[in-house]
Formats: C-alpha cells, structure tokens, sequence
C-alpha cells in the first residue's frame, strides 16, 4: 500500500512515508493526515498534534478551524483540537473570505459563520462559493439567483441560468435526474449517480455520505468532493 510523507527542498524526508493521505499545511504548521480511516493532525516533524480521531478532516482554514467528522456529522475545531462548532452538519466547507461557510443539512444548503451561528438557513439546493464582491448564486428548484453574504437576496431566484465572475451556471450544469441537483459529469446528462453506465466497475466517493462513482478507479473521491482531500 502506497504510504505519503513529507520531503524538504533537497528530496530529505522529514516525515516518512507513513500516512493513507496528507493535506496541506497551514500557517502554524499543522496538516491533517489519514491513517487507517482515521484522521488528525501533524507538525512539520510529523508529531501529532491533535490525535486520530475523526471519521473525517479537512485543512485548517486562516480562522484557524478546520472540519472535521465524527458520528456520521461534520463540525469545526480549532488548532487544539477543541470544537468551537459541534458536529451537527451532513457536509461543510472551509470558510471562505467572508468567514462564512457553506453547510448542508438533508438536501438543504445554507451559510453560517465562525460561531456556528446561522446567516443563512438551510434552504437552497446549491449555494456557490463566494465571488470576489461577497455574493453567492444560489439555486432552488433549479431557478438561479443572487444573495450577499449577509444572506439578503440580491436577485430573484427566477432565471434558468446566471453569470456572477463570468463564470456561466445553467440547468445544463445539474442532472436531469428528477429531484437531483448533483452535478453533472464530463459530457454527461446525468451525475456520476445516475448516468446510465452503470456497468462501471470504478468505487463510489469515500466522502461521506456522497454516492457518486470516482472518475477514475485510482481515485478515493469524486470529481465534486476531490479538492477537499478527505
């Protein structure tokens, strides 16, 4: 089995090849690390930090919290390894700019910030990540619009498709699956989930609770969960 370690600048490792995967590390020096599916935290000489632990980690984000998961549920803990917001979330982001964070309760997104205190309720299908103005588009029922990050809406949810940062967000861009709102994949009507090739022998996303097939069978995730390292 494939181990991962950290090397310096002249190829010395400083941490051996140990690890089922590694993040990246933040200003302080910690990066989450995944061994034998369980997760926690590193220094630069590879000491833990915050012990294995959770189901689930991603990097710490400049706030200085990082996700984690723990009885099928996502919440945030700061670099000591204490939960500034419980476990209380089916999926989570980092935060983002704004210092909120996109959160899903069911089939519901919403916005909360560094408190765990929310600015927006679950109640969209999709919230995006933030433009560089602080606004989110926002889908519900496949109807696109526009909220600020105090969670006012800027413009109705009543076109089919939008452009926020010339980046164009459409019904093309969902499966047409009744009552799905996954993305779709490459070329592709449908998600991974539902596309018709089902007789893919590729394994499903490692994300929790996420059901999509991996692009690729080397993958442990999905094109929508890979850059979340899980």
């Amino acid at each position: 089995m494939i181990g991962y370690g950290v090397i310096n600048t002249k190829g010395e490792y400083v941490i051996n090849p140990q690890f089922n995967d590694i993040g990246t590390y933040n200003p302080k020096g910690l990066t989450a690390v995944n061994s034998n599916e369980q997760y926690g935290f590193v220094d630069k000489n590879g000491k833990y930090v915050i012990n294995l632990q959770y189901s689930g980690a991603g990097d710490f984000s400049e706030n200085g919290l990082a996700i984690v998961g723990s009885n099928d549920k996502v919440g945030y803990i700061n670099t000591k390894g204490e939960y500034v917001i419980n476990p209380q979330f089916d999926d989570a982001t980092e935060f983002d700019l704004n210092d909120l964070a996109r959160v899903k309760l069911g089939d519901k997104v919403g916005l909360i910030d560094t408190k765990g205190q929310y600015v927006v309720n679950p109640q969209y299908d999709m919230v995006s990540e933030t433009t560089k103005e602080g606004y989110y588009e926002v889908m519900q029922n496949k109807k696109f619009g526009v909220i600020n990050k105090k969670g006012e809406v800027i413009i109705p949810l009543n076109y089919d498709g939008i452009v926020v940062d010339d980046s164009v967000v459409d019904n093309s861009d969902y499966c047409k699956e009744e009552g799905c709102n996954n993305t779709v994949s490459y070329g592709s009507e449908y998600c991974y989930e539902h596309r018709y090739d089902s007789t893919s022998s590729n394994p499903y996303c490692k994300f929790y609770g996420c059901l999509n097939r991996v692009k690729y069978s080397w993958n442990d995730y999905c094109e929508e969960h890979s850059y979340l390292e899980y």
